[in-house]
């Protein structure tokens, strides 16, 4: 089983998803899984990552707060599908949650004012399937003049590793001034 993830509609630090996280967590009844708090991991000044892991397998959910993207999200590991549906289905009702049809309709609109729905978009678009929509979202994202739109591309890029994005990102790599955008193009370009 892979990793699935889910984007909440809710700002990174606010309480009440850490909160609401937790209760998710203790609801045995409901999603069969004996979850017991993993602990709290701070993996830089601005990303926490909090962990609930099951007592009787390799089950694992994660909240990730990404305070400096302003993003939080749920990374559900090694879960069946019938508790991802469940799962899925309480977090849009009790947090709220995007769906891709919802993220996508907001980048076909405007990348400059919902930058932000391209990392969303990275996250939960199944890299081993690869989507047409999804792609040509990418590839013009990463045509932008606006250097804020063209660096969550590049992070999309990199969390998707699909090589049809290899051209663009690597006339970035060598057009590009700002050395920040060039860093970004270079991690892709190492990874594929």
């Amino acid at each position: 089983m892979r990793e699935k993830i889910i984007v909440l509609k809710a700002q990174a630090g606010d309480l009440r998803t850490g909160r609401y996280f937790s209760k998710l967590a203790a609801l045995r009844d409901l999603h069969q899984l004996n979850l017991e708090y993993g602990g709290e991991k701070k993996i830089s000044r601005d990303y926490m990552i909090y962990t609930f892991i099951a007592s009787e397998g390799q089950s694992k959910i994660e909240l990730v707060d990404d305070y400096m993207n302003d993003i939080a999200y749920i990374s559900l590991q090694h879960i069946p599908e019938n508790i991802i549906i469940f799962v899925t289905k309480w977090l849009k009702d009790t947090i709220g949650a995007y769906d891709m049809t919802e993220i996508k309709a907001c980048l076909n609109n405007d990348f400059t004012n919902k930058n932000k729905f391209l990392t969303h978009l990275g996250l939960m678009q199944d890299k081993e399937e690869k989507d047409i929509e999804t792609l040509e979202i990418v590839k013009s994202a990463l045509k932008s003049d606006d250097p804020e739109v063209i660096e969550k591309a590049l992070i999309v890029s990199q969390l998707l590793g699909w090589p049809e994005f290899a051209p663009q990102v690597k006339n970035i790599y060598e057009s590009s001034q700002d050395l920040h955008i060039k860093e970004f193009a270079e991690k892709f370009l190492t990874q594929i």
